[in-house]
């Protein structure tokens, strides 16, 4: 990698000297089957992507690295991981990516200078998102193009403001869509698609929306934002997001 940071609140670690062994693997799978009514035998229905394991290996070079690597990890929240890939630039120029991650294990022998650490971590989220959050502005009964650049669904968050008593918004692309409805003074509504959770002015509510959390799919995707009733002209959709991958 590039480069290669974990942000704690406040705190940041660099590491300035990565080993070779940097692995970021294919995330776990959790696998549904389903027993089959009247009969001695099960199905097997799905597979879903689960955690990620992340583990590689640093140099730490003085005793202030390794407290400062320590206070980092803490134990508690998760930790935002930032790295640039190693690709060539130009065909397949580098992507600045990041992931929520949980450290779970540093093996890192104590000495009175250089010494090699084993980090090991897990991404609860499976994805990698790019460090860049995008954010598309979409007009009152229109249509916009949300481009996720990445090879892997996004979870976009959806910012309304402004008066409305019924907003419908929809992927184009993908026929999935939801409803705000049954608001008198529609304040600020954000949707996060990620969290599934609903807010009015800060405060938590289900009661205004109907239909579906849906995702951005890789590549194209058409939002249609559409105020049925109660707009005054100044209702506005902002769809904010990261591009998504599954590999790097």
């Amino acid at each position: 990698m590039n480069t290669f940071s974990i942000t704690n609140g406040a705190n940041t670690y660099t590491f300035t000297d990565i080993g070779s062994l940097v692995g970021f693997e294919y995330p776990d799978t959790r696998i549904s089957i389903e027993d089959v009514a009247g009969d001695q035998s099960s199905v097997y229905v799905n597979g879903k992507a689960g955690n990620r394991p992340l583990s590689w290996q640093a140099v730490i070079h003085t005793k202030e690295n390794r407290r400062d690597l320590g206070k980092v990890a803490r134990p508690g929240i998760l930790k935002t991981l930032k790295f640039t890939t190693c690709d060539e630039v130009g065909a397949l120029p580098a992507l600045s990516l990041q992931a929520e991650i949980e450290i779970n294990k540093i093996v890192m022998p104590y000495r009175n200078g250089r010494s090699v650490a084993l980090i090991e971590a897990i991404a609860p989220d499976w994805r990698f998102y790019s460090q860049t959050l995008h954010a598309e502005t979409i007009t009152t009964n229109g249509d916009d193009t949300v481009a996720n650049a990445g090879n892997e669904v996004s979870d976009p968050i959806f910012t309304i403001t402004g008066p409305a008593t019924t907003i419908t918004i929809t992927n184009l692309s993908t026929g999935q869509s939801f409803v705000i409805s049954s608001i008198l003074a529609l304040g600020v509504v954000v949707v996060d698609t990620h969290s599934r959770t609903v807010t009015l002015d800060g405060v938590s509510t289900f009661s205004i929306f109907t239909g579906d959390f849906f995702k951005l799919l890789a590549g194209d995707n058409i939002i249609e934002f559409l105020v049925t009733s109660g707009s005054t002209g100044a209702t506005a959709l902002e769809v904010s997001y990261r591009d998504a991958y599954i590999s790097i």
